[in-house]
């Protein structure tokens, strides 16, 4: 992620087997989800990931081959099971980790979402302070 074109992040915890984490950039016209779960064997696993990219005529800037056609929301989902360990652990990508295979929107596609120098902890126990990232798990 480009740290000029990174605006916030948010995330919800809407039940107890599923968390999201969503990176809003580009001027709040495209977000990243990531969408974690929970198994029975108290495991976490990173299994959506889902981009929304909003395009108009304002926003040729960062997309300079914009014409009339694609204008509007576009919303690009990945289903894979890429990451998975315990619960009391976190996501950790030091090296690029590549998202692919997005389903199509319309006539547009999205390659791929790189990750890097990128760390995460879904699941953290709400009445324990968290003050720092659990044991990594290197991707």
């Amino acid at each position: 992620m480009n740290n000029e074109t990174f605006q916030y992040y948010d995330g919800s915890c809407s039940s107890t087997n599923n968390h999201t984490l969503s990176i809003i950039l580009l001027d709040n016209l495209t977000s990243i989800t990531f969408g974690f779960s929970l198994n029975e064997k108290n495991q976490t696993s990173l299994n959506r990931v889902s981009v929304s990219v909003t395009i108009n005529k304002n926003t040729n800037y960062y997309f300079p081959n914009y014409t009339a056609d694609v204008a509007g929301p576009h919303v690009f989902l990945a289903n894979e099971s890429l990451f998975a360990t315990d619960c009391k652990n976190s996501y950790r990508c030091n090296s690029k980790t590549v998202i692919g295979n997005f389903k199509a929107d319309g006539n547009l596609t999205i390659k791929s979402i790189d990750l890097e120098h990128l760390r995460v902890q879904p699941f953290v126990n709400n009445e324990t302070v968290f003050n720092n990232y659990a044991v990594g798990m290197l991707k």
